[in-house]
């Protein structure tokens, strides 16, 4: 049977398809972004394969999804995503977040890794969310932050002379000092989220000094973030998984 995956996320919908049965940690075979899911629909009408669908939804909205997805899969739940779960109100934790610290463990699993799976996983989108899995492999909550995006748009309404950078210039413009207002807002949103993940990294390493905690990037400007980061981490402790929480869904079929 044929998967799909769906994150139907604040600002864009990711669809993942997965051919044939998977077990363990597997990325997608294809992944199609908001309006190329008729590019999916084409594919499903050539394949005689069954195919199963599972949701995940982090808008929030009076649109359920069975109506955007008539006929087709399960919306999931937090108790669809077998984790253990060390905060004041499980239920109101982004199934986003869950997933995508679920899919790390499970990805560490798949590299032979069977203890110790104490884990930072940053989600870098919209908002960038940086969580903590314990050892014992148990989500403990995290920081949740404005993405770079988002900030630049803050930024931007503060006055007319703070004018709107976008998300590759900041990467390409990010150097401290800044010489010029565009590189000196650049560098205040890049180094501050790297920052911030560097800080909440060695925060982790105080609570857990004798575990060895690697940094997990997924999201849609992990792969800026990465490259920011790169100089401050071994290889090993650096991953980036840019379709971390598809893969994480589809593990949920399995389980």
């Amino acid at each position: 049977m044929n998967f799909i995956a769906v994150d139907l996320g604040n600002t864009r919908t990711k669809f993942g398809y997965f051919y044939g049965e998977r077990i363990g940690f597997s990325e997608p075979d294809t992944v199609l972004v908001d309006d190329e899911v008729e590019a999916l629909f084409d594919m499903l009408r050539l394949s005689d394969e069954p195919t199963e669908w599972r949701i995940a939804r982090t808008l929030v909205g009076p649109l359920p999804v069975g109506q955007m997805f008539p006929r087709y899969g399960v919306e999931l739940r937090h108790g669809d995503v077998p984790m253990d779960v060390s905060v004041e109100q499980p239920d109101k934790v982004g199934i986003d977040r869950l997933l995508a610290a679920f899919g790390a463990v499970e990805w560490r699993k798949s590299r032979g890794e069977r203890n110790h799976f104490c884990t930072l996983v940053v989600d870098a989108g919209s908002a960038m969310t940086v969580d903590l899995v314990d050892p014992e492999g148990v989500f403990c909550g995290g920081a949740i932050l404005p993405g770079l995006e988002v900030a630049a748009t803050a930024v931007s309404t503060i006055s007319p002379r703070l004018p709107k950078i976008s998300i590759d210039a900041l990467v390409s413009s990010c150097r401290f000092p800044g010489k010029n207002t565009e590189d000196a807002i650049a560098a205040g949103i890049i180094f501050g989220a790297v920052g911030a993940i560097l800080h909440l990294h060695q925060n982790a390493r105080t609570q857990f000094p004798n575990a060895d905690i690697p940094i997990i990037l997924t999201g849609g400007d992990a792969e800026k973030l990465y490259g920011c980061l790169a100089d401050h981490f071994v290889p090993s402790q650096l991953i980036y998984l840019p379709h971390l929480v598809l893969s994480a869904i589809a593990l949920t079929h399995q389980a």
